[in-house]
């Protein structure tokens, strides 16, 4: 009897213990992270063939460093699964047609299943139209052998202007008495070309920019500057601002009191409306092209400007820099290597260097520049554009490409001559 009770006993004690487990609630699932937000979505940049987004929370309170998995939707088709660390990023759709309407939806994935527990406001974006490849250029020839132009600037249809250097005939060699006259600047007024020599007409100009009619620079070696009256030069080396000259520069300014000229080793020199002050670039390479532009998502003013030693660097450096008030940033320029000596962009939607190549990037903040017009090759001496899908590329033995927002192609202007084009300007249909 002891036997079979004992038995009994270890029974019951199982039996208990089974039920006393079974009583116990499972504890409560995980909470969805960031219960209180919603995701939305934004069209920051629409191309012809691609799109951006940025993808954020609303009503965000604070960040607890959750990921969150988004699944991105185009037309109703999942085209995008995600790991979204908020508060934001941006999310790139590519492989578009030109001038058709996508919308777009994301959707939040619960961390427990597969079930949506959240999605965004609907978006709906529709991608530029290309701009033609076909164009009616009219060649005109000012000076003879030996004439060049390096620099253009486009006011308006009736007032553009060319520097460089112009070898005309001079029938009563009144000029120097050798039959030929030297100009360095041309402008055209609706009608014709009209010849000019700024502040000495043998002085070979290399840049101008245009403020107003009384407002007006050039460059050779020393920056020129109009008032409405006068050209006066400024004699940087003689004002003891920099050792030499500025050769081959350019100007770019983004007011009368806000003027960057840059040249030869590394030169930089700004004008603030009163005076000029050299700024320490940190590089002794040629400095060729500068441009500017104002970022209306940072509220800032970007400036870069590029340059090498063009065909002296048997090491084909080159220098892509930032500046931003009085210093500057060196920018990666991989995985770039040959020689650069132009840029152009539009702030925050599209940025170009060029010269042994044309390369671009989305956001300055993009890892690596990327390599575009592969089938056209000319060496770039200027890049240009008036819109993102209006982009113009120009240099060696006068080629010129064209970039629609789609596709680069090569113009045939059909030039009976030999030579390069240096600059290059485009405004309101006008290429020149």
């Amino acid at each position: 009897m002891k036997v079979r009770m004992n038995l009994v006993f270890v029974g019951l004690s199982v039996m208990a213990s089974l039920m006393i487990c079974s009583c116990q609630e499972p504890p409560p699932p995980k909470p969805e992270p960031y219960p209180n937000s919603s995701l939305a979505l934004e069209a920051v940049q629409v191309n012809s063939i691609d799109v951006a987004l940025q993808l954020s929370l609303s009503n965000l309170d604070s960040l607890t460093g959750d990921t969150l998995l988004v699944i991105l939707a185009r037309n109703g088709q999942h085209i995008q699964t995600l790991n979204f660390i908020p508060p934001d990023t941006i999310l790139w759709d590519t492989g578009l047609e030109p001038e058709r309407n996508y919308n777009y939806k994301a959707y939040r994935q619960s961390v427990h299943n597969s079930s949506l527990v959240d999605s965004s406001n609907a978006l709906s974006v529709t991608t530029l139209d290309t701009t033609s490849h076909d164009f009616i250029w009219t060649i005109d020839t000012l000076g003879s052998y030996g004439s060049y132009f390096m620099d253009v600037a486009i006011i308006d249809e009736n007032n553009i202007w060319a520097v460089g250097n112009i070898v005309a005939p001079d029938p009563d060699s009144s000029f120097n008495g050798t039959g030929w006259r030297e100009y360095n600047a041309a402008r055209w007024n609706g009608d014709e070309w009209e010849l000019m020599g700024i502040y000495s007409s043998t002085l070979d100009l290399y840049a101008i920019w245009y403020i107003a009619e009384d407002d007006i620079w050039v460059l050779g070696s020393y920056p020129i500057h109009w008032n409405g009256e006068d050209w006066t030069q400024y004699h940087l080396t003689n004002m003891g601002i920099i050792p030499g000259g500025l050769s081959n520069g350019a100007i770019w300014g983004s007011a009368s009191d806000d003027v960057y000229f840059v040249g030869g080793h590394g030169r930089i020199v700004h004008f603030d409306g009163s005076g000029f002050t050299r700024l320490e670039s940190g590089t002794d390479l040629d400095l060729h092209d500068i441009w500017g532009g104002y970022n209306t998502e940072t509220n800032v003013w970007e400036i870069l400007c590029v340059g090498s030693d063009f065909l002296n660097d048997p090491e084909y450096r080159r220098v892509i820099l930032k500046i931003e008030g009085n210093t500057f940033t060196e920018l990666s320029s991989a995985p770039i290597t040959g020689t650069l000596y132009s840029t152009w962009f539009i702030p925050g939607r599209v940025y170009y260097v060029a010269g042994a190549g044309e390369y671009r990037k989305n956001k300055l903040t993009d890892p690596q520049w990327v390599r575009v017009d592969t089938t056209n090759a000319f060496y770039s001496l200027r890049i240009r554009g008036s819109a993102i899908n209006n982009v113009f590329k120009v240099g060696g033995y006068f080629n010129v490409g064209h970039y629609n927002g789609l596709t680069w192609k090569k113009l045939n202007l059909n030039i009976p001559y030999s030579g390069n084009f240096y600059g290059l300007d485009v405004k309101d249909g006008i290429v020149a």
